[in-house]
């Protein structure tokens, strides 16, 4: 299992280089940069849009304080991330895919339909409950503690 070391909120905008103040309004991107996912966040003046490069943004505000705190996620966050992660080749972006796609079932936001096999790799084929439209996610066959920690990655990317 590849670990990923992604920093929450990077109190610095990736363009101007301004401080980000607690409770400032910012936004995010994910993105691979020399092979790592990394978060990039931008002062709201200086976003123009995601980057070519993004696998995914969202907005957020800096937090106010460093402690821990519970978050939600809404589904269209994460349909948004899996949708833009359909076509990754990278063992990352589709372990990241494939827990994504897990969550969007548990969600009942996506419906398992069957598994196919093509070349020797699992596919699992999932419907979206609200456009109707069928996806192929890649089975990487990752292990229940693979699975929690891509999960806890997701979350802490999200944040």
């Amino acid at each position: 299992m590849n670990q990923y070391s992604i920093t929450s909120v990077n109190r610095r905008c990736a363009e101007c280089s301004q401080e980000l103040q607690p409770g400032q309004s910012i936004y995010s991107v994910l993105q691979v940069n020399d092979g790592k996912l990394v978060r990039v966040d931008y002062h709201p003046a200086c976003w123009v849009g995601p980057p070519p490069e993004g696998i995914g943004y969202w907005k957020s505000k800096v937090p106010l304080s460093e402690r821990k705190r519970t978050m939600v996620v809404d589904d269209e966050t994460l349909f948004a991330l899996f949708t833009r992660l359909e076509g990754a080749s990278d063992s990352d972006q589709l372990n990241l895919r494939y827990v994504i796609a897990l969550l969007l079932m548990r969600r009942k936001r996506l419906k398992f339909d069957s598994v196919e096999q093509v070349d020797s790799v699992n596919y699992l084929v999932l419907n979206d409950a609200q456009s109707k439209q069928h996806f192929r996610v890649v089975d990487p066959h990752l292990d229940d503690e693979s699975i929690t920690a891509v999960q806890q990655e997701i979350m802490r990317l999200l944040h």
